[in-house]
């Protein structure tokens, strides 16, 4: 390994494409200046971690971020590359409201199947069109990227949105069982006379 003349740290290259840049700094576990620092030629990151611990994995072409797939799974990277590992405890939310969305909503939600652009395996997968839930007014729902763009659905949290849909349905059929016990009196009575 060599450094070149511009601070780049070579390793198994003398010169050419890929470099590692390094940084160290002071000992302050909040800071959020780069312990290390994956770069390429073109000085896209790559890799990095932070002294305040945050692991992002850049935006090249074949970063994680834009490298998508239709499963779910406990962890979310934004579109700068940050991880982060995805929670549900009490411990982590806060102004907790009941939820107001509901059956209206699901009924405008359109499921579709659909393959992935960069799979070609012709595997089907279900789910839903980022910008058609962004349109049905369901923006909570919604990961958007830079550009403030519809980029991704948070699947995981729309089950509190079908819950609640559900919820309001049983409400509607225990009404209607209701009534139509009671007409089913009323008949029997009628027919008994």
């Amino acid at each position: 390994m060599r450094i070149d003349s511009s601070g780049n740290l070579l390793v198994g290259k003398t010169s050419g494409a890929s470099s590692i840049r390094t940084q160290f700094v002071g000992a302050s576990s909040t800071s959020s200046n780069s312990v290390m620092l994956l770069e390429n030629s073109s000085l896209t990151d790559l890799f990095e971690v932070r002294c305040d611990g945050r692991i992002m994995t850049g935006t090249a072409t074949a970063s994680p971020y834009n490298q998508t797939v239709s499963f779910g799974a406990n962890l979310w990277i934004n579109s700068s590359g940050v991880l982060y590992r995805t929670t549900s405890s009490l411990r982590y939310k806060e102004n907790i409201q009941d939820m107001t969305f509901g059956l209206s909503e699901v009924l405008a939600l359109r499921p579709v199947t659909f393959e992935q652009k960069n799979e070609n395996t012709g595997r089907k997968f279900g789910g839903f069109i980022a910008e058609e839930v962004h349109e049905a007014g369901l923006v909570d729902f919604v990961e958007y990227n830079e550009e403030n763009e519809p980029d991704a659905i948070s699947y995981g949290n729309m089950v509190s949105l079908l819950t609640k849909a559900i919820q309001e349905q049983q409400a509607i059929i225990d009404s209607q069982a209701s009534a139509i016990a009671d007409l089913t009196t009323r008949l029997e009575a009628l027919e008994a006379n």
